[in-house]
C-alpha cells in the first residue's frame, strides 16, 4: 500500500475513533440523566400510590365516623321516643 494512502487512512481512522469517543461519552451522560429521571419518576409514582392508599383509609375512616354518628342519632331518637 502506498505510504501516503496509509497515512491518510490512519489519520481518518483516528478522527473517526475520536468522534466515536465523543459520541460514547455523550451517550453515557444521557443515560445517566435518564436514570436520574427514572428514579425521580419511580419516587413520584410511589408517593402517588401512598397518597391514594391514605385517601382510601381516610374515606373508610369517614364512613366509620358517619356510621357511628348515625347510630348515635338513632339511639338518641329511640331513647327520646321511649320517654
Amino acid at each position: 500500500m502506498d505510504a501516503l494512502l496509509e497515512k491518510f487512512l490512519d489519520e481518518r481512522h483516528q478522527q473517526v475513533m475520536s468522534q466515536f469517543a465523543v459520541v460514547r461519552e455523550e451517550l453515557r451522560q444521557t443515560n445517566e440523566k435518564l436514570d436520574i429521571q427514572s428514579g425521580r419518576l419511580r419516587q413520584v409514582e410511589t408517593d402517588v400510590a401512598v397518597l391514594k392508599a391514605q385517601e382510601t383509609e381516610s374515606r373508610r375512616g369517614f364512613g366509620k365516623i358517619g356510621a357511628a354518628i348515625g347510630s348515635l342519632i338513632a339511639g338518641a331518637t329511640y331513647w327520646w321516643t321511649q320517654r
